[in-house]
């Protein structure tokens, strides 16, 4: 009984895994078909003469591919404009209160009326 639990564990443990993997390859192929898109879309731009939109358009998106692949992640200033934490930094850093232990419960200076 003991090994079926185990063989268990491990199965869904490989299609845990091997569905994070899918998952992301469709995240980077979903990515890459945007980006393409919006090239092919600023090269149209060029073509018809919008010198300036097709520009900005193009740079800011490979400016942003680029810095997705150095730092292998959003920018942590790119997060804030979704509003979303940076989950990765201590929220000390984040200049937030530590959150309180499991169980303790924060005293606020008042005493309770059963005390």
């Amino acid at each position: 009984m003991a090994e079926k639990a185990t063989d268990h564990e491990i199965e869904t443990g490989t299609k845990v895994v091997q569905g994070v993997f899918a998952e992301r390859k469709r995240g980077q192929i979903a990515g890459a078909v945007v980006v393409l898109a919006v090239l092919v879309c600023s090269g149209w731009a060029l073509y018809l003469g919008y010198d300036d939109f097709a520009m900005t358009l193009g740079g800011w998106t490979l400016l942003g591919v680029a810095a997705i692949f150095v730092l292998g992640r959003l920018p942590n200033w790119f997060r804030g404009f979704r509003g979303q934490r940076d989950e990765s930094t201590p929220p000390e850093q984040r200049g937030e209160p530590p959150p309180p232990a499991e169980g303790v419960v924060e005293d606020s200076g008042q005493r309770s009326a059963r005390s």
